[in-house]
């Protein structure tokens, strides 16, 4: 756990207690009982709700509420607090479970060879997209995606094939805020609202410079045995080796190696 030690030691900091260990599981317990508190209805909480929900007094509630800010457990937003992208990176890769990210390696691997550049496997959380598992280029140069990595869904062919064939994300569109991250990205919901009926038709996405202006980005879906989307298979590296006459070849590999993968998890066509 990132910043964990950091967090318990100034948490023991502030206790009598000199029995590390049950410190350590009070701290932990309080800190749960926080994280509680968030629910799908109430998914922004200001200090009052998030201390009476926890039954903390109001200065614990102060000082555990503003380490777990510190170590991302926590986000501070102008309205009080959210779920912090530690937290995030975390349940989406429970989310999916050892079962997909097993199976998705090999794929992964071989993605990866056949193009030279780096695939990623990604899921939806919310309004963000998380990076779970990858297979790094072995090219140094131009890489950008890591593990874990986190981008607001509208951003990249991995983000838009999430929000296209997942029915679920249909009701995040009208409240997407559109953040530009670069000049490409689209914010103009109608824009993306076409965008995602043409990933939908053609099976695949593909981003230029949408997060990051020296990348480009093609993603395809990744079904289940039910036939709903589980993830997004992606490749992604830099516009000077991933040229328009290369991406043909590139987006076969990309949906084959999606269908695949969906074959893995038993998905058959004609499910969804």
């Amino acid at each position: 756990m990132r910043g964990e030690q950091g967090f318990v030691d100034r948490a023991l900091d502030d206790t009598n207690d000199h029995d590390d260990s049950f410190t350590r599981v009070r701290v932990l317990g309080k800190m749960r009982d926080i994280l509680d508190v968030f629910s799908l209805a109430e998914p922004e909480l200001d200090l009052r709700r998030i201390r009476e929900g926890a039954g903390l007094p109001h200065s614990t509630a102060v000082r555990l509420v503003r380490n777990m800010v510190s170590d991302g457990l926590l986000t501070q937003t102008p309205g009080g607090y959210r779920i912090g992208m530690t937290v995030v990176r975390w349940a989406a890769v429970a989310q999916q479970g050892l079962g997909l990210l097993e199976t998705a390696t090999p794929g992964l691997n071989a993605l990866r060879d056949r193009t030279s550049e780096s695939a990623g496997l990604f899921v939806r959380h919310g309004v963000m997209r998380v990076c779970v598992a990858l297979a790094e280029s072995n090219r140094a140069v131009g890489r950008r995606l890591a593990l874990g990595h986190v981008l607001p869904v509208h951003a990249g062919a991995p983000g838009k094939t999430l929000l296209a064939f997942d029915p679920d994300a249909a009701d995040l569109l009208p409240s997407l805020e559109l953040r530009a991250l670069t000049g490409r990205t689209l914010t103009d919901p109608t824009a993306l609202g076409r965008e995602l009926d043409r990933i939908r038709t053609a099976g695949y996405a593909v981003s230029r410079g949408e997060w990051d202006l020296e990348v480009v980005g093609v993603a395809a879906p990744v079904f289940g045995a039910d036939g709903r989307l589980v993830a997004a298979l992606g490749v992604s590296g830099p516009a000077s080796r991933l040229t328009d006459p290369l991406l043909p070849g590139v987006i076969d590999d990309v949906v084959g190696g999606a269908a695949n993968l969906s074959a893995e998890q038993g998905f058959t066509i004609g499910r969804r």
